[in-house]
């Protein structure tokens, strides 16, 4: 058994180059096509050959010793960026299968008609072929681990950039509305009361009507945008920190819905010094799930809780209201009725971190978040 072992090691260690030469040309003849006027590119032809020439090192070292350490496997990122992608994500590509079948196949035919057929049995060589066989299907499927991470890692990178992008537009929309919008609307105000000093004694109870009527929608439209401009980046956010801006947040709340609500979060978190954008996001997801609670629940008391451990933050929503099905709505993502579940839970997964729902119809709603403490971690 062992003399069968080296042989098939000593074959494969002696003419891997020409393995590599007749694999890579069945490559190009299946995949690339023939009306292309460019040859299949050079750094791409590279990059499957080295692959490839290393899971040839680790059969030979396997044969020889009966291990096969495909640790290094998990730090090629090259093929797993340059390659998967290309073909698929994951194993259940038809391109991806079929390479790793013109990759057995040229190997067998190597071990067949390089005499070890003709000194051994079918029946000896099989198994060796077999086990090589599996070796190399383990082998990339943890490249298309490495390639599963290094995606997953992008889409969160551009998805933080986008909230990020996000927020900057929010900061500036603040600024405008304030210094442009609302001076302007002060500055209207304004002039309808010199307008209604200067109104002659015969013209004034009818003009004076509609002029009070001009004030009274010119102050609501300064409120509403006042509001809009809190929302879109609270001042206390920015000079006190998560916790105060909360407490802002719910003392207006608790006025407009008549809803109780309790935070549980010590002071001291706003000293944690957390990354800004984090403080920024936990904020916004809170103001989406009250948005919720405040249009769906209808409940009486709701409590908001905030934690800090091993560097994570956990945050958890709890309502007495009537709760929901939690399968039928899921089911039923995206709609209007689930928008801000869904974007809350996008901007989760953008940290990295996870997103937990408990309700039923008759028992209110508990939603946790954990995320890191610090996004630069993600």
């Amino acid at each position: 058994m062992q003399k069968l072992r080296e042989k098939i090691a000593k074959l494969i260690d002696t003419e891997k180059e020409v393995i590599l030469d007749e694999f890579c040309s069945k490559l190009i003849v299946c995949f690339w096509p023939r009306q292309s006027s460019q040859p299949m590119p050079e750094w791409l032809i590279a990059i499957i050959r080295a692959r490839f020439s290393d899971i040839l090192n680790r059969q030979v070292s396997y044969l020889r010793t009966g291990k096969y350490i495909n640790s290094a496997s998990l730090e090629d990122t090259t093929y797993a960026v340059q390659i998967i992608p290309f073909c698929s994500q994951d194993l259940k590509s038809s391109r991806l299968i079929r390479t790793l079948e013109l990759f057995t196949d040229t190997v067998k035919e190597h071990i067949f008609n390089r005499g070890v057929r003709s000194t051994f049995p079918y029946a000896r060589i099989a198994p060796f072929l077999d086990k090589l066989i599996y070796l190399s299907y383990e082998d990339l499927w943890i490249t298309t681990i490495v390639s599963h991470r290094f995606q997953k890692n992008i889409i969160q990178k551009l998805l933080k950039k986008t909230m990020k992008a996000y927020e900057n537009e929010r900061q500036e929309l603040a600024i405008v509305l304030h210094d442009g919008v609302l001076q302007s609307l002060a500055t209207a105000l304004v002039r309808t009361q010199i307008v209604e000093k200067l109104i002659k004694p015969n013209q004034r109870k009818k003009l004076t009507q509609e002029l009070l009527r001009l004030q009274e929608v010119i102050t609501e439209t300064i409120r509403k945008i006042r509001d809009l401009n809190y929302d879109l980046y609270p001042p206390s956010l920015r000079e006190q920190g998560l916790i105060a801006a909360l407490h802002n947040y719910v003392a207006g709340f608790q006025r407009e819905t008549g809803v109780f609500v309790d935070i549980v979060a010590p002071e001291a978190l706003d000293k944690n010094k957390w990354y800004k954008d984090t403080q920024v996001s936990i904020y916004r997801m809170i103001h989406e799930l009250m948005t919720n609670v405040r249009k769906h629940a209808n409940a009486n008391h709701v409590r908001i809780e905030i934690s800090t451990e091993d560097e994570r933050i956990h945050l958890a929503i709890e309502d007495d209201g009537i709760g929901f099905d939690l399968p039928q709505t899921l089911a039923n993502l995206p709609s209007s009725a689930t928008f801000g579940l869904l974007s809350v839970s996008e901007q989760t997964r953008g940290f990295d971190g996870l997103f937990h729902i408990q309700t039923a119809f008759g028992q209110g709603t508990r939603i946790e978040i954990d995320i890191p403490s610090d996004d630069k971690k993600v």
